[in-house]
């Protein structure tokens, strides 16, 4: 008997390449996907430390005023919007007034004219003696407290390549006179 050469059949051939086909196409997608990732953290990662430089640079030069602001990056590579809130003070309301011991003591008491006891008290800003009631014009809030929130996008600005960041800062409260150079008082305590 003659023994037959041994070897593979076209099929078998055609079979093994688009095997190895398959496996190539599913690497290659593979790492085209993780360069996409390394892309978008870069990306992130950028914007989130321009978000960080912006948001410090706030409140130095001129005082923090409520309202917003846009503008983009100096490549061009990220725009941005912030939006400055003033927080009310929770303690400025009548019952945080009266906790502070500012509250309705000597309530509905006015200055009469010719009183001679009115002269020596202390005056509030208004011009009503101490002993009369304290409104909130009276009352003025030594600091600020800001809240400003600033959105960053980037790329074509789809969902992922959008971010939020918010802070909140404090600042002396401005003086009547209209100046405009306050620095803004430092946080002490924990770390960024």
């Amino acid at each position: 008997m003659m023994r037959r050469a041994r070897g593979f059949t076209l099929i078998e051939v055609l079979a093994a390449f688009s095997v190895l086909a398959l496996g190539i196409a599913i690497v290659v997608s593979l790492l085209n996907g993780g360069r996409r990732q390394v892309r978008y953290a870069a990306e992130a990662s950028y914007a989130a430390q321009f978000a960080r430089g912006l948001l410090d640079s706030q409140g130095l030069v001129s005082r923090l005023r409520e309202g917003s602001d846009e503008g983009q990056s100096d490549d061009e590579h990220m725009r941005w919007t912030l939006e400055i809130k003033e927080i009310p003070d929770p303690l400025a309301s009548e019952a945080g007034r009266f906790a502070r011991g500012i509250g309705e003591a000597g309530a509905g008491q006015q200055d009469k004219p010719g009183d001679p006891g009115g002269a020596d008290k202390p005056r509030t800003p208004s011009g009503k003696t101490a002993a009369t009631t304290v409104t909130a014009e009276d009352v003025v809030e030594p600091l600020q407290l800001m809240h400003l929130q600033l959105d960053v996008e980037w790329g074509h600005g789809g969902p992922r390549e959008r971010a939020r960041f918010t802070t909140l800062r404090t600042q002396m409260r401005a003086p009547d006179d209209g100046v405009d150079d306050v620095v803004p008082v430092p946080v002490t305590g924990g770390k960024r």
